[in-house]
Order: C-alpha cells, then sequence, then structure tokens
C-alpha cells in the first residue's frame, strides 16, 4: 500500500511543472548512503543542501509575461504530462499572437506617439508591450472557470478577444507603413494634385473641345499608370501596355504632320499623342500658354506625384510632408524656368526652407496622416478586392487573423475541458492531501 502511494506521489511530483525544482534540488543536493546501518531512517545522510533561488529578476518576470509559460493556465492540484503539453501549446500560440500582432502594429503606435519627439520610440515600445502584457494576463485568468471566478473567466475572454481583434486590425495597416511607405506618399500626393487646368478661352485655338477631351482620358491613363508597381512583371505588361494605349499611332500614315494625322487619323490616335498634336500646333499661336501645360504635363507623367506637388502646389506639399524630394537635381528643372515664367501654372523648385529641412528626404508632416492613409489605402484595396498590390500586408493581415482567431478557440476549449477543472477542484486538493497524510502516517510506522 504504501508502495502504492509512494509512486502516485512520485509521478504527480515528476509531471507538475511547478514541482520541477524538487528534482533538481535533489540532483544538488549532497548525500551519503550508509546501507549496513541497522536504522533505515540513518542510512541516508544530508551533509548539503544548496539554497533554491525562489526570487525572480525583473527580466525572468517581464520574459514570463511576454511568452508566458504553459504551467500559468493551470491550475495547481492535478496535472499529467499531456495535460501539461496541451498548455504549452496553447500557450505558445497565445504568445506569438500577441507579439506578432505588437510588431505588425508597432509602425501605427511610432507615428501616432511621434509628437513626443526622440521619446516616441521608448513610449510607443511601451505602449505596444502594455496591449501584449494584458491581453496575455487577460487570456491567462480566463482560464479559472471556478464556480465562484465563471462570470470573470467569461468577461476576460472577450477582453482578449477584443484585443487581438483590435491589433489584427491595425496589423496590415502596420505592415504596409513599412513596405510601402514611398506608395503611401505618392497615393497621397495624387489625391491633392490638380493634374486638370482649364485652359484660357481662346478662339485663335483649334481642336478646343477635343483638346478637352484628350486632356481628361490622357488624365486617366497617367493615374492607372502611376498606380502600378513596375517591380512586379505582371503589373509591368500592363504599364507597357497602356503607355501603348496612351501614345498609340495610325499604321503607316503617309505624313507624320500634326495636322494631317488630326484631319485624317483623329480617331485612331491616342489620346496623349492628340493632345501633343493639338499643343504642338496651337503653340505656333498662343506659345507660353500651351507649351506650359505640355510641360507641365510631361513633367507630371515623368515624375512621381510627391515631387509634381512640390514643383506646382508648394503649398499642399507644406501641408502634407517636409523635405526635398528634389535632392541635387534642381538643376534639371532649371530649364523649364521660362516656360512657366508667363504662364498660369506656379513652378518653384527652390527649396525655401532652412538649409537642414532642405538636405533631408521627404517625411510627413502630421504623423496622424500617414496612418489615416495606410488605412484608407489598406482597406480601399481589401473592398475592392485588389489583393495583388497588397502583397506582404494581406499575408500579415491574414496569418494575424488565424493565430488570433487559434488563441482565443485554445483558451477557451482548454478554460472549459475537465483537466482544467480537475486542475483547480478543491476535492482533488482535499484528496491529494489525504494522501500526503497517509504517506506520512505509513512512513512513520515503517520506521
Amino acid at each position: 500500500m504504501a508502495s502504492s502511494y509512494r509512486k502516485k506521489f512520485l509521478s504527480w511530483v515528476r509531471s507538475n511543472p511547478k514541482c520541477s525544482y524538487i528534482p533538481e534540488q535533489t540532483r544538488k543536493t549532497r548525500v551519503m548512503f550508509d546501507k549496513t546501518n541497522p536504522d533505515p531512517a540513518q542510512r541516508i545522510k544530508i551533509f548539503h543542501i544548496p539554497p533554491r533561488e525562489n526570487k525572480k529578476n525583473i527580466f525572468e518576470i517581464l520574459l514570463e509575461n511576454i511568452w508566458v509559460p504553459g504551467h500559468k493556465l493551470g491550475g495547481k492540484e492535478w496535472t499529467d504530462r499531456n495535460w501539461n503539453e496541451h498548455l504549452d501549446q496553447t500557450s505558445s500560440i497565445m504568445s506569438f499572437s500577441g507579439i506578432f500582432d505588437m510588431l505588425c502594429m508597432s509602425p501605427i503606435l511610432f507615428y501616432l506617439t511621434k509628437g513626443a519627439g526622440l521619446l516616441a520610440g521608448p513610449i510607443s515600445l511601451i505602449y505596444g508591450f502594455l496591449l501584449l502584457i494584458i491581453s496575455n494576463k487577460a487570456g491567462e485568468f480566463s482560464m479559472n472557470r471556478s464556480k465562484e471566478n465563471y462570470k470573470a473567466a467569461n468577461f476576460l475572454l472577450i477582453i482578449f478577444f477584443i484585443l487581438s481583434l483590435l491589433k489584427t486590425v491595425m496589423s496590415g495597416v502596420g505592415i504596409d507603413i513599412v513596405s510601402r511607405s514611398v506608395e503611401i506618399k505618392n497615393a497621397t500626393a495624387q489625391k491633392y494634385l490638380q493634374i486638370n487646368k482649364p485652359l484660357q478661352n481662346n478662339n485663335n485655338l483649334i481642336y478646343t473641345d477635343v483638346l478637352i477631351s484628350a486632356n481628361k482620358e490622357c488624365d486617366n491613363f497617367i493615374n492607372k499608370r502611376n498606380q502600378l508597381n513596375t517591380s512586379k512583371r505582371g503589373q509591368r505588361k500592363l504599364y507597357t501596355d497602356l503607355q501603348e494605349r496612351m501614345y498609340k499611332k495610325p499604321i503607316n500614315p503617309i505624313s507624320d504632320d500634326p495636322k494631317y494625322l488630326l484631319e485624317k487619323h483623329l480617331s485612331t490616335l491616342g489620346p496623349c499623342l492628340k493632345r501633343d498634336l493639338i499643343n504642338q500646333i496651337n503653340g505656333n499661336k498662343d506659345f507660353n500658354t500651351n507649351e506650359a501645360l505640355s510641360t507641365r504635363k510631361n513633367i507630371i507623367e515623368k515624375t512621381s506625384p510627391v515631387t509634381s506637388l512640390y514643383l506646382f502646389q508648394r503649398n499642399k506639399f507644406n501641408d502634407l510632408f517636409k523635405g526635398n524630394p528634389i535632392i541635387g537635381s534642381e538643376a534639371d528643372y532649371l530649364k523649364y524656368e521660362n516656360v512657366f515664367k508667363n504662364s498660369p501654372f506656379n513652378f518653384n523648385f527652390e527649396c525655401n526652407s532652412q538649409k537642414e529641412e532642405c538636405s533631408k528626404k521627404v517625411s510627413w508632416n502630421n504623423s496622424s496622416k500617414v496612418v489615416n492613409e495606410a488605412w484608407n489605402q489598406f482597406y480601399g484595396r481589401i473592398i475592392d478586392k485588389d489583393y495583388e498590390n497588397l502583397g506582404l500586408s494581406y499575408i500579415g493581415f491574414l496569418v494575424s487573423i488565424l493565430l488570433s482567431a487559434s488563441a482565443t478557440v485554445l483558451l477557451y476549449a482548454s478554460s472549459t475541458d475537465v483537466r482544467n477543472r480537475a486542475s483547480r477542484s478543491s476535492l482533488v486538493k482535499q484528496r491529494r492531501n489525504d494522501m500526503l497524510d497517509e504517506i506520512n502516517e505509513i512512513e512513520e510506522e515503517d520506521i
């Protein structure tokens, strides 16, 4: 009888992670065994017990709150190896989900706290860790579904789910801010860039109505082309197709004279070529306005929207951004100064800010604006089912959804498991104490 109780007790000690220090302490303890001693109680003599380190330093405590050990999800009254492995898996999914979401949304926290200057990094890091720890603690405490804590466990599981959902919603946007920073800037600039400029009424200009229509159609093509990512093979082909349609020419025309092409092949000309031919003819009559219009169009087509906004709408650029998008290239735009001098267009390639600002790359002037624009771009593409252009951010978003859903389901399933109830049962605790008392009584009888 005594042997059976001892085996059960030792098995319980070995399988309980909270008792892991006992075997470790036993291995470190120095003893001497004298089997010739007639008194069994005196055969083992302990002459050195190493001190046990109970206190944990702040880094160990922080680590346990970031990556929650599996045994912290279970109770203290009962355990076995299979249940420990199950808790380890559940805590791993929960902890990994929280860390993944924190990393994904860290760019958002950084931009939202950027007003703090040099402290923005540490503050955003603290916010991220606080969210992670609160989420982990909510998941940990939701496992305690004893009778008196049942409602609290349900509430904390809901809190864990809401925090996971919040971080998941932000994850794709955060990845977009890092991986598509330049694209977000250009998309924002494109919205504010006034490509269409009304032409002055001039009876001497020919094809006025056709020119207005061609300008509008050409601008639409330019907008579509600027949204393409030419680093991808599929979009490079689409870029080439758009370019061909914009500047489509008739097959084997008799003459390349602009007037002949417009009179004989007007319906077959691409809108951008049509526009250039009309401007070429009208340039002889109204050189300043039409040459400036044509030059402006060419600059906008060849440069990024951010650069175009800087050159033609400096006030709007300063509202959104700071820095200089044409660092070292100012001389390239000097040749256009006379073209725009007497035109209705504002053209400014000189940096009027402080010298330090003029030597910096373009950055956001309003840190909260980047979060808003990244949000609109990411979820706008999801609504439009433009998954191809989402790339890494879409993958990260899906991974976050799967991890958060898995962690929530595992926590709920584990908390309702009969083994979890047993690990917190007062009856099991009483039975365990009775068993230990019986072992003590048997040992005393043996001695």
